[in-house]
Order: C-alpha cells, then structure tokens, then sequence
C-alpha cells in the first residue's frame, strides 16, 4: 500500500472500523480469530485485513479481499469498504493537491445509475454538482465518469439509488479531449491477417476472441528491452468474466484515460488464461514516462492480502517466456521489474504480492532454476505444515514487545507464492519502522509465546528444524524454546537468497545455546517447548518477505 493522503486514511478508518466491529460481533469462531475491540484496533490502511477476515476466506474457500485499498491517488473499495467510502462522503483528491478535472470510475453492480458528485475548492466550498456519466456498460460490469466544468480541489460521491459491489475511483488531473471517442462506439475487432502484425503466442486469447474493440496501429514502434508486471487491482472474487473485464478495462482506458486503446500488452485472468492487449511491437500505457522499449503485463486481482492462483503464475510464466524469447529481454532483475520499481512509481504497491515472486519468474524463465534442496530428516514430525491454517502461528510479528525495528503493519499470513512442500507456506512481511534506527529483531511467536499452548518437545536426541526462503540478503534465523529455567536462543543461521534453507538445531548440544530471558544457555529440562522463531537483520529501509514452511521435530 502505497503512503495515501493522510486525511483520507483517518476519515475512511473511522468509517471502516466500524462496519468491521459490526461484522466481528457476528462473525463465526475460527481458528486462530482475533476479534479486537474498537480501541485496539490500528488506525492504519495494512491491518483493516483483520486476521479472522483472511481465515475466514480461506475456510469458505474465496481469495481474500481487502475491503478498501488506497494506491497512490486511486481508491477501491468493495463490500464493508464500499458501504464506508460512501459513508464518509466518497472522498476523491489528489496526495498533492493539484487540482482535479474530472473522476474516472470502474464500477461493478447490477445498478450504477444515479450516482452523484460533488465538486469543491480548496476551502471546502461547493463549486459544481452532476450525475455520474455511464459510458460503457455490459451486464455488471461498468465505466463511468465525471468531467467537471472548472478545477476543483476535490470531489465527493453519493451512492444514491446505486447498487453496486466494487468500485474504483480515480482521480483525472488532466482534462480529456473534448471530442474524444468512446470504446463503444468502436467496431469490434476482427481477427488479424495482416502480414505485419505480431503472431499471437501460443494459447494467449486474441483480440477478436475476447471482444475487443478495434483501435488500429496505437502507439509507437519500439524495441523491447524491459518486462514489467502489474495487477489490475480488480475484485479476487471476480463474478465478472474474464473476457468481461478485459472488455471493460479497455473502455475504461480509452474513455477515462483518452488512451488510444488497452494499456497493457498482455492480461492474465482469474481464469488462468492470457489475453492479448496492445501489439507489444507498439508502446503501451502501463508506467508513465516508462513505455518506450517496454511490455507490460497485467495479472487480474489485487495481491494486497491474496496471492495469485498457481494457474495465474504459470500462465504469466508461460507469456513472459515467450515475450522475453521473442525480443531478447535480458533474464534477470533489472530488465525484469514489478510496476513499483519504476523511478517516479514507487510510491504504488503494484504488483503487490507479485513483487516478491519475481526472482521465481527470472528463474523459471532463464532455466536455471537451482536444485532442490536436501530433503529434510527422515521420521520428521510436522509441527507446522501451513497447508490448511497458521497452526500456532497465528499472531503478528510485532504482537511482542520484545520485536524491535519493524512497523506495526507487518504481518504473518498463509501464502501460495512460495512453498517447500506442498502448496502452502507462512508468508512474513517485514517493513521498517522509520522512527527507529535499531536492527531488526523479530520474535514470530508460536502459541502466543505460552508453553502451555505448544508441543513438549524431549530433549534427548531432540532436533528441531525448519524451512526458510527470502529474496533478501542478511537475515538470518533463530529458535526460541521455554527451558524450565527461563527461555534460551539457538544458534543463528543465515539464509542464501533465493533458495530455501532448512535450520535445524539440536536440543541436548549446550554449544548451540545461550541465555536469554532467564534463563542459563543450557537446556536443563528433560523436555522443553517452542517458544518462538527470531529472525534478525541490519536496520534497513526496505521491505523483506520470508517464507517459512513445514516446522518439524525429530529424534535421532
């Protein structure tokens, strides 16, 4: 999430916590649920993804959603969001207050009509007022917008006799050609026979096939050099088709963003399948003052609290490889890039989630892809598999207050983009706290740090372990077990980026020990408990994601 205008966060946290208290009292016991009360709850954008709300779509089996996401000057809001946004007056401005011409909409519902807006100036005072213009619409799925007459500071919405289920707003601080053609006014697209025209990867839907309208040559010849992935910022739960919304993404971008067609080159749906966009042999409109010599490829959904389905993954590996292949796109990170990674764009969270798999991909699609891992131990016992629930890992990172160096909007949550064995892993994601200058020590607690709530574990012979994979350098892992006598620290190890590493340490060895709350650096008891497990890194500014995965105790 990107840093939004501080006075749209308080004003929709308000209206957001609220609805979320109401849903909390009626919502089901789930395992590992928290429901905090008002106070308790963090005034911040990253944490409305409350921890029950994300167990709670994993038990339904639907891709979790976050209620209301603010990317830069665009805000989505779906659901309880939707309900809050509208609540707290459908506030759409600018971070840096330049002024506004106009709003662009994405809107999903059975009804869009009757939405109002409201225009005013920097102090606050009504300028001018108007009814939404609906300018593409097909079954659910919708585009609209409103040009205003004179600049305004800011712009208010009112849902009125609307119904609707997702809704995105952006603001237009450019206004649009004043005889600009609409998509719906376009003729369809009809298959391409054109000697010139770039072959259509293999399985990648045509234009034609998903109903796209024709725009002739947009944009200019280039010479491919950079890959840059994004999502589209769109439901996870998507009742729209995937043709359906490649349909309504390309009217909103002809008719909001008077682009001459699809910004993108290539979309990968919900539904697995690639869809094609603009000629990548032409510019496209994906990153701002970035276009030229780059491709763009947008992946449906928003990868805020959800990770991409394995179909999605393996389709955008599959496209990727062939445009990389066909244009002789340098294989590594910096000509392979996430939407964020653009100077001028790194304020966004594009692609989300996607960001930290982007190692994945550069080896997927450069074959080099190192050998697994040795596999761990035989007559290993799972403590912790991460295949269904976060097991005893169900607290964030910061829930102790002996975590020192990271921000309160890290969090730890189930996550298929990574895994050692089987689909699923702990996903940790660790941000800086800026207001300190301290290392970073993370104590990731296991049944909240009480060994009543975890295994006993015999010291004899006792080997615990686990599996750790990030894409940064530094960190390095530790054990925390409750000893009779207080609770005593492992020896540290440090993990190679980009491959998974197995930690294992050995409970009856009094060399891989020290001290640490109470206790004497030596494990005295005949069998002891995890407590939690610690992972270190120099103070740094930047974001780390660890994958931590099948948590595992053997006796040798």
């Amino acid at each position: 999430m990107s840093v939004a205008n501080p006075r749209r966060r308080a004003r929709a946290a308000r209206s957001l916590h609220a609805a979320l208290i109401t849903l909390a009292l009626s919502a089901p016991a789930l395992l590992g649920a928290q429901t905090l009360p008002a106070q308790e709850i963090p005034d911040d954008l990253k944490r409305w993804q409350l921890p029950w709300l994300q167990e709670e779509s994993l038990i339904s089996g639907l891709a979790a959603e976050t209620p209301f996401y603010v990317d830069g000057d665009e805000v989505s809001a779906l659901g309880l969001g939707l309900d809050a946004f509208f609540a707290d007056g459908g506030v759409v401005e600018t971070i840096d207050g330049s002024p506004l011409y106009g709003v662009a909409l994405l809107l999903d519902g059975p009804q869009p009509e009757g939405l109002v807006w409201e225009s005013f100036d920097g102090k606050g005072r009504l300028l001018d007022s108007g009814t939404v213009e609906i300018t593409w619409s097909e079954g659910e799925a919708h585009v609209g917008r409103a040009l205003l007459p004179r600049p305004a500071a800011r712009i208010g919405l009112q849902g009125g006799k609307t119904k609707l289920h997702f809704l995105r707003a952006e603001p237009l601080t450019e206004a649009l050609p004043k005889q600009g053609v609409l998509a719906r006014d376009l003729p369809f697209e009809v298959e391409q026979t054109q000697a010139k025209a770039t072959p259509l990867a293999p399985g990648v839907v045509s234009r034609a096939a998903w109903g796209a309208r024709a725009t002739g040559a947009c944009g200019s010849t280039h010479s491919p050099r950079y890959l840059t992935i994004h999502h589209t910022g769109t439901p996870n739960n998507d009742s729209i088709s995937s043709p359906a919304r490649m349909r309504q993404m390309q009217a909103y971008h002809i008719d909001n963003r008077g682009w001459c067609d699809f910004g993108y080159h290539y979309s990968v749906g919900i539904d697995g399948r690639t869809y094609q966009g603009r000629d990548p042999a032409r510019t496209g409109a994906h990153v701002g003052n970035h276009n030229t010599n780059n491709v763009g490829i947008s992946v449906v959904g928003t990868f805020i609290n959800f990770s991409p389905r394995t179909s999605q993954l393996d389709a955008l590996t599959d496209i990727s490889r062939w445009v990389v292949n066909r244009y002789g796109i340098q294989k590594n990170r910096t000509y392979i890039r996430g939407h964020k990674e653009w100077s001028g764009h790194t304020s966004n969270s594009c692609p989300g989630l996607l960001l930290p798999w982007l190692p994945t991909l550069v080896q997927r699609l450069s074959g080099t892809t190192p050998p697994p891992p040795p596999p761990p131990p035989a007559a290993a016992t799972i403590l912790e598999s991460f295949e269904t629930t976060v097991g005893r890992f169900n607290t964030a990172p910061t829930f102790s207050g002996s975590t020192v160096g990271i921000s309160s909007v890290s969090s730890a949550q189930r996550s298929n983009i990574e895994a050692r064995a089987g689909q699923w892993s702990l996903q940790l994601f660790l941000r800086d706290n800026p207001s300190s200058n301290a290392d970073w020590f993370v104590r990731l607690l296991s049944g909240g740090g009480t060994p009543a709530n975890n295994v006993r574990l015999q010291k004899a012979g006792g080997r615990l372990g686990a599996w750790f994979y990030t894409g940064a350098s530094g960190v390095s892992v530790q054990f925390l077990v409750d000893d009779s006598d207080g609770t005593e620290i492992s020896v540290a190890r440090t993990l190679q980026p980009n491959t998974w590493t197995f930690h294992e340490v050995m409970l009856d060895n009094s060399a891989q020990w020290t001290a640490w709350a109470g206790g004497n650096g030596v494990i005295t008891a005949s069998q002891v408990t995890l407590d939690a497990i610690v992972l270190r890194r120099a103070q740094t500014s930047f974001d780390v994601y660890v994958y931590m995965d099948n948590v595992q105790f053997r006796v040798q």
